[in-house]
């Protein structure tokens, strides 16, 4: 089952994504989640998948875009980089588990 789900926004996106109707501005997304999975939990991980485009658009510009092939040393540095940055959250979440289960790393 496909819903459908109005983000709104407080700025207009980079890319211009948006709509505005009444003076709101906002985007739709589409998801075919599972109804467990509420309207605000897709937006919050729809935020969270631009915090991790952001983090992969800086180090693109740091490697250059000549990611070849992950043979290159500038792919192998990038393949790196983002293990680490996984295992660094992975790591700060668990750590913190007890005294603050909400935290976003």
């Amino acid at each position: 089952m496909w819903r459908r789900i109005r983000l709104q926004l407080g700025t207009p996106t980079e890319s211009g994504e948006t709509y505005i109707t009444s003076g709101e501005t906002y985007i739709t997304l589409w998801s075919n989640l599972s109804e467990a999975i509420t309207a605000v939990q897709i937006a919050q991980l729809y935020r969270k998948r631009w915090r991790i485009e952001g983090l992969f658009g800086r180090l693109e510009s740091v490697l250059s875009s000549e990611i070849r092939i992950l043979g290159h040393p500038r792919a192998a540095l990038l393949g790196f980089a983002t293990v680490v940055l996984a295992l660094l959250k992975h790591f700060i979440q668990k750590a913190h588990r007890e005294e603050a289960p909400e935290l976003d790393v």
